[in-house]
């Protein structure tokens, strides 16, 4: 399958969905919305559920570059197996293949992924996404589901001396209503580790129109959103354990970096906080 079209389909549905015809579109909507199942499908199942005739798929079939839905189904299949490396491997850490003690197990492995997530592509990477953090007016955090927990995080750990944050992973409801305020001049850093959420990639399209830088934070480079993203900043996923170490990591690594580029400032307000969390009795020293 040599066609780049047929490459990264999740991603490809979302791309010409807004093109085509609304029974077409209603049938994308239904890819995108239900794409781990769809492998389980047969096309009368998918013209039952999507509520479309078998010609209105199959137009679509087209559009994406495919000869016929079995083709389709099957490269699906493919995709969602390697979009599983990440999440869907919390199932095999539970799997009684253990070699030592269960902390030696899963320090090596979080100590392998580590080592093999630093290249010099990702520091080259790394960089530009720092300087495009330095130069934004505000900067946007977005993470969903599994990846909420290191977005929030990030957030908490930059708000502590930078006031120009803006959390978009709380109340998804919103997202929106925030993300709409931002310009040209913001940066939304997203993290987005497979699975990916369907909101997450239309946030970052949306944001991606409106001409919001985007640093992506994701384990897999077939990841949706990278098609939305000024840099892409790729950590190593496991096939053993599920974990967000790497991101957790990466996503320390910006806010010390960061934080050393504004420490005109960064190291003033940290002093300052200290003092009122200390004078109120909310820290100790």
């Amino acid at each position: 399958m040599s066609n780049p079209t047929k490459k990264h389909i999740q991603k490809n549905i979302i791309d010409i969905k807004e093109e085509l015809p609304k029974k077409q579109k209603q049938v994308c909507d239904y890819l995108v919305e239900h794409y781990d199942s769809i492998e389980t499908y047969t096309l009368s199942d998918l013209s039952h559920k999507a509520d479309v005739g078998v010609s209105t798929i199959m137009r679509v079939v087209k559009a994406l570059g495919f000869e016929s839905y079995l083709e389709l189904r099957k490269a699906i299949h493919k995709e969602v197996v390697a979009t599983r490396a990440t999440w869907w491997h919390m199932q095999k850490s539970f799997e009684d293949n253990q070699k030592e003690h269960i902390l030696t197990d899963v320090w090596s492995e979080i100590t392998k992924l580590l080592e093999q997530t630093i290249t010099k592509s990702l520091m080259y990477e790394f960089d530009q996404a720092v300087e495009l953090m330095v130069q934004s007016e505000k900067i946007s955090v977005l993470g969903l589901r599994t990846s909420k927990a290191p977005a929030v995080y990030f957030g908490h750990l930059m708000e502590e001396f930078y006031p120009h944050i803006i959390q978009l992973s709380h109340e998804s409801d919103f997202i929106y209503d925030r993300a709409s305020r931002l310009t040209e001049k913001d940066t939304l850093v997203l993290v987005a580790n497979a699975p990916y959420t369907i909101q997450s990639v239309e946030v970052a399209k949306f944001l991606h129109e409106r001409g919001v830088s985007i640093i992506l934070i994701t384990d897999l480079p077939s990841c949706p959103a990278a098609s939305y993203s000024s840099i892409v900043l790729n950590t190593k996923s496991s096939k053993n354990q599920y974990t967000i170490l790497p991101a957790i990591a990466l996503l320390e690594s910006l806010v010390i970096e960061f934080g050393r580029n504004k420490s005109d400032t960064s190291i003033s307000h940290l002093d300052e906080l200290g003092k009122v969390l200390r004078e109120r009795n909310i820290t100790s020293s």
